[in-house]
């Protein structure tokens, strides 16, 4: 039987495809909250991983994202936001406290040194208007594997 937990997490959004950019919102609230969870159930994993699969369908349908050039798609995660802070003028500790992480973690990332989380992946898509895709292109992937 699932937990109430999961239950109050469908109330919130049925894992159901995303149609419009309030959706989005909402769905990436809850991923955002549950990816800050130091403890999750597996119930909660399962939803997560279901919502970062609907959340990646759906931004690969923005504008936005069908725009980037074939060059910027071709980018590996670590040379798009080098390149985004470059252009854009931020620095690694900057960006930190603008999403909330360690420097350590941006730094480590960037020189390949470890991975991005899904919340952090999130964080990121959020502050540069870009999809999650960009950061974690193994998310989609795994879901189509």
């Amino acid at each position: 039987m699932k937990s109430t937990k999961y239950w109050d997490l469908i109330k919130r959004f049925r894992l159901r495809p995303i149609r419009t950019r309030k959706e989005l919102d909402t769905a990436l609230e809850i991923m955002s909250e549950l990816g800050m969870k130091s403890k999750r159930t597996r119930e909660e994993d399962d939803y997560l991983d279901v919502l970062s699969g609907l959340i990646t369908q759906y931004e690969a349908t923005l504008p936005e994202v069908q725009a980037l050039p074939v060059s910027a798609q071709n980018l590996s995660p670590q040379q798009l936001l080098r390149s985004i802070l470059n252009e854009n003028g931020i620095s690694q500790a900057q960006l930190a406290r603008e999403i909330g992480c360690q420097e350590a973690n941006i730094s480590a990332f960037l020189n390949g040194r470890r991975e991005l989380s899904k919340i952090t992946a999130v964080k990121l898509a959020k502050r540069f208007g870009a999809s999650i895709d960009l950061f974690i292109p193994r998310l989609n992937e795994r879901m189509a594997g």
